[in-house]
């Protein structure tokens, strides 16, 4: 999620929660904050992500119960149990140890009861056992359909646990490395291209692309699509027959000079922009500490 990458100087925006989390000037009652876990009190999003999790665990118990073979019931749940996992490391890195409802309270949702949070093995492990189970039992990459679950998200998913509690525990190093070197292996597929920049560009994504580990799909006839444009580009710019975006996802200057003065990876940043008024706004332009994502 962007707003996890706005607490590390990559990512910043010019409102709202990305722009509290780069500055690290959010609290407790911060409700632009606090939506991703509890539901916010607004038409516009649902919000109540933790909700999802539980979401999980009643689908997981529905496939249990079903009449789908033994086979295909094991790669549905290794599905979901990746699912569950992804959105639990997520909001666990925003929000520390979560509250995570076992399946019998659940299943007996008008009978209150008060749930603690997990503790932070306890944590760590649901996130791991449903990790290892979705690496055993999910496709090779390129043996799934595309833009669905593989063993390559499993353990990369992993790999982004393990490093996170590498500050407390410097064992999760060796961890990290052997499923690296996993990855590595030709049954996964994946390599690097050739030409960074390009991936980027139109046609840079797809199949074709061995380097994604994992892709969304994005269709005008289907339920996925792509605001990338609208998120990135400044409110004010106006360039390349394009007008302003909503300013939501910008790159900060920090980030962009931590790299050296001939790496490609600069090239995908937008140093400079005309905006509405016909003026061109840089680094020196006041109260600039952001810039545009290309």
């Amino acid at each position: 999620m962007f707003i996890n990458d706005c607490t590390t100087g990559i990512l910043t925006g010019t409102f709202g929660a990305q722009k509290m989390a780069s500055e690290l000037n959010f609290f407790p009652d911060s409700e632009e904050i606090t939506w991703f876990y509890y539901t916010r009190n607004t038409t516009d999003y649902s919000g109540g992500y933790a909700n999802k999790i539980s979401r999980c665990t009643l689908v997981l118990d529905d496939i249990a119960n079903s009449s789908l073979s033994e086979s295909k019931k094991k790669v549905y749940e290794a599905e979901v149990r990746c699912a569950r996992a992804f959105l639990s490391y997520v909001l666990y890195d925003m929000y520390g140890p979560l509250v995570i409802a076992p399946l019998e309270v659940l299943k007996n949702p008008l009978q209150e009861q008060a749930l603690p949070r997990l503790s932070g093995e306890e944590m760590i492990k649901f996130i791991e056992d449903d990790l290892l189970f979705a690496s055993e039992h999910l496709p090779y990459p390129g043996k799934e359909e595309y833009g669905r679950f593989s063993k390559g998200l499993a353990k990369i998913l992993l790999i982004r646990l393990y490093l996170h509690e590498t500050p407390t525990d410097k064992n999760y190093f060796n961890k990290v490395e052997t499923l690296a070197r996993e990855l590595m292996k030709p049954e996964y597929g994946y390599q690097l291209q050739k030409d960074y920049a390009k991936m980027f560009e139109l046609g840079g994504q797809g199949a074709a692309n061995k380097e994604i580990i994992f892709a969304l799909p994005c269709s005008y006839n289907g339920p996925g699509h792509n605001q990338w444009h609208m998120m990135a580009l400044p409110t004010d710019f106006q360039q390349n027959g394009m007008s302003g975006g909503w300013g939501t996802i910008t790159s900060t200057w920090a980030f962009y000079d931590s790299f050296e003065s001939n790496d490609v990876r600069r090239s995908k940043l937008l140093t400079s922009y005309v905006n509405s008024a016909g003026e061109t706004v840089d680094k020196d332009t006041p109260n600039r500490l952001w810039l545009p994502v290309r």
